[in-house]
């Protein structure tokens, strides 16, 4: 199975949009950490990009600001971005996920 994963190999220009959303707990009585972000990606023979929208850098700015006043606030934007890395590398070559699970 691995030789045949190894050729199934991520070669095709592809872009898109990618939505996160995650919620987080760290024990019963805190309250559930949420995130989300919306991000752009293009995927060629130079790399992946990521598209951030101007919006969603700004609101994730603002939330830092916000978080130096109030480390418990909640920070959305900022918690959705920092998923987006794993889960979209993970669906955008799932032969080499595989491949890591094996």
């Amino acid at each position: 199975m691995r030789p045949s994963l190894g050729q199934l190999a991520a070669t095709t220009p592809i872009h898109g949009t990618f939505d996160v959303t995650s919620n987080n707990t760290q024990s019963e009585e805190e309250q559930s950490f949420q995130g989300k972000a919306n991000v752009g990606f293009e995927v060629s023979l130079s790399g992946l990009k990521l598209l951030y929208p101007k919006a969603s850098l700004a609101q994730s700015n603002q939330e830092a600001r916000a978080e130096t006043l109030d480390p418990d606030r909640q920070t959305p934007a900022r918690s959705g971005m920092t998923h987006v890395h794993v889960e979209l590398i993970d669906l955008l070559d799932a032969a080499a996920t595989l491949q890591i699970e094996l």
